[in-house]
């Protein structure tokens, strides 16, 4: 619905740009340099709209950078293949451990909510870990939020 509404917007500016040309004298040059400058505009506004917030970006590189320190994929509990799900707690203690800024859990918790890319699937999802085994070395089940690649 956004990138309709941004190119019904976008084709009405360039409409304006043309009805401003028939009443003020501005020059076919002019008038091919506004437009330019209204679609270049419109499209960096859509980059914009469908970028993560920076806090939730700055939480995947963090979490990239934790995760791929061992070969394993230490903080990924997920068994399926092109899904990520990721114990916050375990993040942020992680993270502590290499000394590494994370933002209050509270504020990134509602930010991961709005995560785009990788998607925000679930919340506090019960998942049978694929890194976490119990005394018997079956998998434990561990709380998770869930995200899709």
């Amino acid at each position: 619905i956004r990138t309709v509404r941004i190119a019904k917007n976008h084709a009405q500016l360039l409409s304006l740009v043309d009805a401003l040309a028939l009443v003020v004298p501005l020059g076919e040059e002019r008038v091919a340099l506004v437009q330019q400058e209204v679609a270049r505009m419109a499209e960096e506004r859509q980059q914009a709209i469908n970028a993560d917030h920076p806090t939730v970006r700055e939480f995947w590189d963090l979490f990239e950078f934790l995760n791929g320190m061992d070969d394993d994929g230490a903080l990924n509990h997920s068994r399926k293949q092109g899904y990520i799900a990721v114990n916050l707690n375990e993040f942020v203690e992680m993270a502590a451990n290499k000394r590494q800024q994370v933002p209050p859990l509270g504020e990134l918790k509602r930010l991961l909510k709005t995560s785009k890319s990788p998607k925000f699937v679930e919340s506090n999802k019960a998942i049978n870990s694929a890194r976490q085994t119990d005394a018997f070395n079956r998998a434990k089940t561990v709380r998770c939020w869930l995200f899709q690649q």
